[in-house]
Parts: C-alpha cells; sequence; structure tokens
C-alpha cells in the first residue's frame, strides 16, 4: 500500500510541477510576444490618421496642403522610433508631392528630402526593385541624367529584371538618360529585354516611344530575330508618323 501511495504522491507531484511549468512557460511568452507586438501596434495606430489620405495619393486623387501634411506628420511620428520600409517609404511618397505641390525654390529641397527617405527603406529592404525604380525617379527630378540615377535604374533591374509592371517606366527611364547611357553595359544587357517585354505589353506605347525619342533602331535591332514582330513594329511607326 505505501508502495502504491508513494507512487501516486509522486506522480501528483510531477503532474502539478508540469503544469507550473506550462503555466509560466506560456505566461512568458505572452509576455514576450505583448512587448515586441506594442511597437507595431502602437505605430499603427500613429499611422491610422493618415491611412486615407494615403490611399487618396495612390489612386492619383487629389489631395490637398493641409491633408498632405497632416499624412506627413502621422509618418514622421512613427519613423523616429518604428524602423519599417512602408514608413519610409510612405514618407517619400509624402516628401515627392510636397515637391509637386511647392512649385517654388523649395522643391529641390522636398526631392532630396524625398531621396532621403527613400534611402532610409532600401536600408531596409535592399532588394525591393520597386524602391529602386523611386531613387532613380527621384534623382532624376532632382538632378537630371546623373550618375546616381544611372546607378540606382541598374540596382533595379539587378533587383528584379523581369517585373511587367516596370517595364515600360524603365524603359522610359532608360531612353531618357540619352545614347550614352544606352551604350553602357547594363542599357545593352537590361534594355532589348524591356523593348520585348514592353513590345508584348503595349505595342502602340513602344512605337510612339520609339518614334518621338528617335530609337526606331534601338526597337529594331531588338526585335531583329522575331521577322514578324520587325514587321509590325515598323508599320506601327508608319501609322505614327502619318498621324
Amino acid at each position: 500500500m505505501a508502495t502504491v501511495i508513494i507512487t501516486i504522491s509522486t506522480m501528483n507531484i510531477i503532474q502539478t510541477k508540469s503544469s507550473l511549468y506550462s503555466f509560466w512557460w506560456k505566461a512568458w511568452l505572452a509576455i514576450l510576444l505583448l512587448v515586441f507586438g506594442i511597437p507595431s501596434l502602437v505605430a499603427r495606430f500613429v499611422l491610422l490618421p493618415g491611412d486615407a489620405i494615403r490611399t487618396d495619393l495612390l489612386l492619383g486623387e487629389k489631395v490637398s496642403d493641409s491633408d498632405l501634411h497632416s499624412f506627413y506628420k502621422t509618418r514622421r511620428a512613427a519613423a523616429s522610433w518604428f524602423h519599417e520600409n512602408a514608413v519610409y517609404n510612405d514618407l517619400a511618397l509624402a516628401t515627392f508631392e510636397m515637391a509637386l505641390h511647392n512649385q517654388t525654390g523649395t522643391t529641390k529641397a522636398f526631392l532630396q528630402e524625398s531621396a532621403l527617405w527613400e534611402f532610409k527603406a532600401l536600408n531596409v529592404s535592399p532588394a525591393d526593385a520597386y524602391g529602386w525604380y523611386r531613387m532613380a525617379y527621384l534623382y532624376y527630378s532632382a538632378e537630371g541624367p546623373s550618375q546616381r540615377v544611372k546607378q540606382a535604374w541598374g540596382l533595379s533591374m539587378a533587383s528584379a529584371p523581369y517585373e511587367p509592371r516596370l517595364a515600360l517606366p524603365r524603359l522610359q527611364m532608360a531612353l531618357g538618360l540619352g545614347s550614352p547611357f544606352l551604350n553602357e553595359d547594363a542599357a545593352r544587357i537590361f534594355v532589348p529585354h524591356l523593348i520585348r517585354d514592353v513590345w508584348e505589353d503595349d505595342r502602340d506605347q513602344l512605337a510612339v516611344l520609339a518614334r518621338e525619342g528617335s530609337y526606331i533602331s534601338l526597337v529594331e535591332e531588338a526585335l531583329r530575330n522575331n521577322p514578324a514582330d520587325l514587321a509590325s513594329f515598323r508599320e506601327k511607326v508608319t501609322h505614327v508618323d502619318s498621324n
């Protein structure tokens, strides 16, 4: 009987310890999750008042100066301690829009600040192809076809060479950088691919772009291995000329 009692008592003790251990383990886990989740939760509340304005900006809606400033303030408040790619990208968007709203001597300063926020976003997510394209666009807007534009464009291509939604903007920028850039290694590698991607997506737009920028021969070279596409492109360019 004693043996039975001892066995039962021992089992009860083991179960009690296991239960207590499980309780404290779960409690500590809950505390850790709460502690690490608090910054995200607080940031979400700080960002919330600017979310509707952000949506309007992304949809291309007209936003007042006061709303734009409010949007900037919410993101700036969060960015001081919540270091996330999305927050920095929103600040880049806000300051770029401020540059568009202020066609005065402050425009360049806003563009430079926008590039700074985009740079911070890329430090968090360096493989962001869209971020590198935005950086190239910001540099181009602030300083024209500079070396920094070329480098950012190349990093965008290297991050995601086959990104359909970026094909046309990337091609337009490459062409805007002019013939010297088109003869550089990065452009010689990527531009023919971009031309073929845009051809598959929007042939009429490519014909207009090539005609207006005097890059017909460049497109013809990219399409030369497909006689049917080449003939179709030449026909479309002729149609552009007739209009």
